[in-house]
């Protein structure tokens, strides 16, 4: 017997811009968001039925129209408004809504920053993602590819060798590594810019402070500090990426070799293994964080996925 499985559809790559004008300078608000929902479209999948399939179209013409009002704070207020909106569509059983923002800041002059030109930073992205079901919504925020380096107190040692090891061990290196996280917060009342500059903070300061052993160490010492830090937070998800930095020396800064270059994924600097860890803070949450393992699956390199509840 054939039958229809668990099924969901949407619009994706929806870009949306809006430029708030003040007397101090105008703000740029560059946002790519995603929506999709699950719920009871089985007759359009078995019958060509679409009464009930909200018309993507739709999706992309009351994201615009609803962000003219409520596009006015945080991406995880208005993801909130978006996905409440389509949940309270009868057929929809449940709307989840992803958001990137993309930062813009105003380009210094010699007067000062300047009130209409703007230059796009490349920093990390702010991402959000929320799901509204009939029971209510549940909340992530994070970002994507802050690219972080340490020229010392980063090494690798002591692991298992055989016949196909050739990597030495160090006790110095560089360790530079593309870094994004996804945290889930509690059911209370959140400043998402608090929280977020928090996270952002706590993890800058952890990273710089820590004597790396590994990878996986690493992350671990992250995760830990951010949800003792941040109360609001039940969960976080990391992901980290080393780059591979110029030629073969280049990961021992006691060899004397140097770093000619830093390139993005595409040029010079390659992503090498990477991990990928998540924590629940199980006394604050009795959710059971599961292995994100398989929504890693496409990625093209290597990927180690533990679930941790300290």
């Amino acid at each position: 017997m054939i039958e229809l499985g668990p099924n969901r559809y949407g619009k994706s790559g929806i870009r949306l811009v809006k430029v708030v004008r003040g007397a101090a300078g105008d703000q740029v608000r560059d946002l790519t968001i995603s929506i999709s929902l699950a719920g009871d479209f089985a007759a359009a999948h078995l019958a060509g039925d679409n009464s009930a399939v909200v018309a993507t179209d739709t999706m992309k013409n009351a994201t615009y129209a609803l962000a003219r009002e409520h596009l006015v704070g945080p991406i995880e207020h208005f993801g909130r408004v978006l996905a409440q909106h389509f949940a309270a569509f009868p057929q929809v059983a449940e709307a989840t809504v992803s958001i990137s923002e993309h930062a813009w800041t105003p380009i210094p002059t010699n007067s000062g920053p300047a009130g209409d030109a703007f230059v796009r930073t490349n920093e990390l992205t702010r991402t959000a993602v929320v799901r509204a079901t009939a029971a209510g919504c549940t909340i992530e925020a994070g970002f994507q590819d802050l690219t972080l380096m340490k020229t010392a107190r980063s090494g690798f040692s002591g692991f298992p060798r055989d016949e196909f090891t050739t990597l030495s061990e160090v006790v110095d290196r560089l360790m530079a590594s593309r870094v994004s996280a996804t945290w889930r917060y509690g059911p209370t009342d959140v400043d998402f810019d608090a929280a977020f500059d928090g996270v952002c903070t706590t993890l800058l300061d952890v990273f710089a402070e820590h004597h790396s052993p590994s990878v996986q160490a690493t992350i671990w010492t992250l995760g830990q500090a951010i949800l003792r830090a941040r109360p609001e937070i039940d969960e976080i998800r990391l992901f980290l990426a080393p780059l591979v930095l110029g030629g073969k020396k280049a990961r021992d800064p006691l060899e004397g070799e140097g770093v000619d270059a830093i390139a993005d994924a595409s040029g010079a600097s390659s992503i090498a293994a990477a991990s990928t860890l998540a924590l629940t803070s199980s006394s604050r949450s009795s959710t059971t964080s599961t292995s994100p393992s398989s929504s890693m699956s496409s990625r093209m390199f290597c990927s180690a996925s533990s679930v941790f509840s300290p």
